[in-house]
């Protein structure tokens, strides 16, 4: 997800460009600090509309990961090198528009 004011109008009304660190590499990582797979943001994403409240008019951006082996229970993930971030493996595997639709209730963070 990408701030609004970190975006540039896309190919389409609905679509979005990110400015900041755009197509910036994403790795998952075991408990253990060991590299699993990783991939790269697309480069145009999807403006969210009004229905997303505190989120409307951002960039959502997919990063689709291929080959993650499953049964670990709990990945790290990093984004373009920053700090690394717990997620389950339950999470991790959502269908795109499961993901997408949790930031209609989701509170943005501060």
């Amino acid at each position: 997800m990408q701030d609004e004011e970190h975006t540039l109008p896309g190919s389409t009304p609905d679509s979005c460009i990110r400015t900041a660190a755009s197509e910036e590499e994403t790795v998952i990582y075991d408990e253990d600090g060991k590299k699993l797979a990783s991939g790269r943001a697309e480069r145009e994403g999807e403006r969210l509309g009004p229905e997303f409240g505190e989120w409307a008019g951002d960039c959502l951006i997919v990063t689709r990961i291929d080959g993650i082996p499953g049964g670990l229970g709990t990945y790290l993930t990093e984004w373009g090198g920053g700090s690394r971030n717990e997620i389950s493996e339950e999470e991790l595997r959502l269908p795109l528009e499961q993901h997408r639709e949790r930031f209609k209730t989701m509170d943005k963070p501060e």
